[in-house]
């Protein structure tokens, strides 16, 4: 999805030199990773639950993931209780995703440059 948004954003020269364009590939990154975060989320919760199974002297709980899925779902107030937390979650991963995906492109633009065949020249 980060490469998709990137895509979309103006490629002309005078765009890509200005102040504001990292700020914007910033906003693809957070974009992308809050997206990404939030289809997975359940299974997420659905990981942290089958951690804590059995865990500190409790009583095993659940008997699968397929379990675990069933019971929250049941018992915990259905769609909503894979969700819990989930806000917070995107928060998080908001503020440091984007620089990831701008240090992966800055990183990636620096190897392509050292190979004569691209094309590319440096970013530095």
């Amino acid at each position: 999805m980060y490469d998709e948004l990137r895509r979309r954003l103006p490629s002309d020269r005078e765009s890509t030199n200005a102040i504001w364009y990292p700020f914007l590939k910033m906003g693809c990154g957070a974009a992308a990773a809050v997206s990404a975060q939030t289809v997975v989320y359940p299974l997420d919760t659905v990981r942290r639950c089958m951690q804590m199974n059995g865990a500190a002297g409790q009583a095993v709980r659940y008997a699968s993931a397929a379990d675990c899925l069933r019971q929250l779902l049941r018992n915990h107030g259905g769609v909503a209780a894979l969700y819990r937390g989930c806000l917070t979650n995107c928060l998080k991963t908001s503020l440091g995703a984007p620089v990831h995906f701008v240090m992966y492109d800055a990183i990636k633009s620096a190897v392509q440059a050292l190979d004569p065949t691209t094309g590319v020249s440096s970013p530095l």
